[in-house]
């Protein structure tokens, strides 16, 4: 039998990927059940959760404070630093110190999360899988026999979770919520129906998403779950007020994350592109006036989707506004520009470095699978990562790029909560919503950066589109602040 070589495995996982997408209708993701083996060791009375590691000094701050604030609160930590051993470490410390009877929940808002936990605690702890259990994500665990932690996706942890916790076991339940601004979502907050008596929320940022003009959710995007405005408030509510915060700033100056730099570029549209946008924006302020007349709501947009699915004097005019405001964010996905600054970035940044690892955002899936192919057309070392995508060529995506198989990942929303890429030293948003979640969110995807890779710094990448709503962000925030102004740096992309 003939050994394939790490090129070869790449590039039949290229074909496969790309001849699975050219042969299905791409509407429902597929998944792949995790069973977990069964077995007969008991549980010892004394947790280790994170064995072979050494907490950093902010981790034992961090863990101190939650005891002293109560046993609740929320970690406002960037994306990188450590959550989940800073999380791990307090269970432990409770288990052992406080109540040797603890049932853990840690309710995550993504299968892909689900599993990194899964990952750490097979890895790192003395726990028998037989009390580590999986709710949602193809498992249906409970807390019935020996389960002690079990590890919930959020959509489905919302609805069971608050049944099978009652009576004594609420006594000794602690509830942690990773990326807990998720929760604060209207549905996903009934998980805090939940009976229990220790809180713990994890997030870079627990703030609510801003309202925008350009806020929706298309049918080609990974789904996200907006937060309503009362979002906050639930999680203080709830979870307890912000205990601890650690920024981008200090991460750097400790040493917990490389340094970095953000390079913005402005896209320009193409004659017709510019022509088509600036119609659809014609048509969108025409309707925005009576629109913005007609409400008396706080947010517009969600006030407008709201409408347009009723029989109002107003809903054919919002039913127009939201095909519109579609069709000009579709546009603003598809302009050819983008593609070609992703390609020469791409290259550029390959050429710097030999084992440069590159990861590639966009918001819309077709785009990825678009993106994917021209990077395969110019034979570059590519995998893609997506939620319409089999399980199993998802892991083998992330595990070639973690091994450095593939030096490119390019990938939907999925990277930007809640997996755990190493050493990732390029960072480009090809597309991505005006959230500064997000934008944070994904800078803590690639500041990581390879002991491996010649770059000095690790470096974001983000395009935009010139003069169009793409620059909102810009305008509504001050990211020489956010980040420091050394750190960001503006062109304009002439192709």
């Amino acid at each position: 039998m003939k050994i394939l070589s790490e090129k070869q495995k790449l590039i039949r996982h290229q074909y496969n990927i790309a001849d699975y997408w050219d042969n299905q209708d791409q509407d429902t993701p597929e998944s792949q059940d995790q069973k977990k083996k069964p077995t007969n060791l008991s549980t010892p009375d004394k947790w280790e959760l994170n064995k072979g590691l050494k907490l950093r000094p902010w981790q034992e701050e961090s863990r101190d404070l939650w005891f002293k604030q109560g046993k609740r609160g929320i970690a406002k930590v960037v994306t990188g630093a450590g959550k989940t051993i800073l999380a791990l470490s307090i269970v432990e410390k409770l288990q052992n110190k406080d109540n040797s009877a603890l049932r853990v929940a840690i309710v995550v808002p993504t299968i892909v999360l689900q599993h990194q936990w899964l990952s750490h605690l097979k890895e790192r702890s003395n726990l028998p899988e037989s009390a580590i259990g999986l709710m949602g994500g193809g498992g249906n665990a409970d807390f019935e026999g020996d389960c002690k932690i079990l590890i919930c996706v959020m959509a489905t942890a919302r609805k069971k979770i608050p049944e099978i916790v009652k009576g004594q076991a609420a006594d000794s339940l602690m509830l942690i919520v990773d990326e807990c601004h998720r929760a604060g979502a209207r549905k996903m907050s009934e998980i805090f129906e939940v009976q229990r008596s220790y809180n713990l929320g994890l997030s870079a940022t627990p703030e609510r998403n801003d309202e925008s003009d350009e806020s929706e959710t298309f049918q080609d995007e990974e789904p996200e779950d907006k937060p309503s405005d009362e979002s906050l408030g639930i999680l203080e509510t709830e979870l307890g007020h912000v205990f601890y915060e650690l920024d981008f700033a200090r991460a750097i100056e400790m040493k917990i994350l490389s340094e970095f730099e953000v390079r913005h570029y402005g896209l320009s549209f193409s004659g017709l592109e510019r022509s088509n946008y600036e119609k659809l924006s014609r048509k969108i302020t025409e309707l925005r006036q009576p629109l913005m007349a007609a409400n008396r709501s706080k947010f517009f947009m969600s006030w407008v989707q709201k409408t347009a699915s009723g029989n109002g004097p107003q809903s054919e005019n919002a039913r127009n506004f939201v095909n519109f405001s579609t069709q000009r964010k579709q546009l603003l996905y598809h302009c050819a520009n983008r593609q070609k600054a992703t390609l020469e970035l791409v290259k550029e940044s390959l050429k710097k470095g030999k084992n440069t690892k590159v990861i590639i955002f966009h918001e819309s899936i077709s785009e990825v699978m678009k993106l994917f192919a021209l990077l395969l057309k110019h034979n570059l070392p590519a995998v893609v990562d997506h939620s319409k995508l089999p399980e199993k060529f998802r892991s083998e995506s992330i595990h070639m790029f973690r091994e450095g198989a593939a030096q490119i990942l390019v990938s939907a929303k999925t990277l930007v909560e809640g997996f755990d890429v190493p050493e990732a030293d390029v960072g480009i948003v090809v597309a991505s919503s005006s959230s500064v979640r997000q934008r944070i969110q994904t800078l803590g995807r690639i500041l990581r950066k390879s002991k491996k890779s010649n770059l000095e710094s690790a470096v974001l990448n983000v395009l935009y589109m010139s003069q169009s709503t793409d620059e909102f962000i810009y305008e509504k925030h001050n990211w020489d602040s956010f980040i420091g102004a050394s750190r960001n740096h503006f062109f304009t992309w002439d192709p």
